[in-house]
């Protein structure tokens, strides 16, 4: 499997409190949540602490959603295909679509390809280099160390319907405010 890492305090607030205005994690558990609705494994006993279900089975219509998965490449391509999926339903639709994908920087890997030629890409992949950053453990209620450094360079992708470009506008300086939340996770 992959591993499982949960961003830093710093780039959810970014990403709820800038322009992408994310509302909810689309990979999480009631122990490494940071917003009150997140989809989870498990949503038979998760529903209680906010989760809305196991992404596969999570349709929305619209809204912002940050995508932090296990760093799988098969369950990363997936992901990209179910999210082609839903932007095309929500461009169908007229409807405010937006996720932003994190992952590790894997060019020339299918699952990577896929969401870097999605045809609903907006901005060039933020890439942030291994050594600039970090993740808090998968099991991080449970170390008495939660940071801990990427070991590879990680990937910033954000993936919007026409609409949700104008709802959630996203420039090179929201790309660049992602790419300093990471780093200062670090300090």
């Amino acid at each position: 499997g992959g591993h499982l890492c949960a961003l830093c305090g710093n780039v959810f607030d970014v990403l709820k409190f800038g322009a992408l205005k994310v509302e909810a994690e689309l990979f999480a558990s009631p122990l490494n949540c940071r917003f009150s609705t997140f989809c989870s494994a498990f949503p038979d006993t998760d529903f209680v602490f906010g989760s809305l279900g196991s992404f596969f089975e999570f349709s929305p219509t619209r809204g912002s959603f940050q995508v932090n998965p296990p760093f799988e490449e098969g369950l990363v391509l997936r992901i990209a295909e179910r999210l082609e999926r839903l932007l095309l339903d929500a461009e169908n639709n007229n409807q405010a679509l937006s996720f932003v994908v994190i992952t590790p920087f894997w060019p020339n890997r299918v699952a990577w390809e896929a969401l870097r030629c999605s045809k609903f890409r907006v901005q060039k992949p933020c890439v942030i280099p291994a050594r600039e950053h970090g993740y808090l453990a998968g099991a991080q209620h449970t170390k008495r160390q939660q940071w801990k450094p990427a070991s590879c360079d990680s990937s910033v992708l954000v993936l919007q319907s026409s609409s949700g470009k104008g709802v959630y506008p996203v420039s090179s300086e929201t790309l660049g405010e992602i790419a300093h939340a990471f780093r200062k996770g670090k300090e």
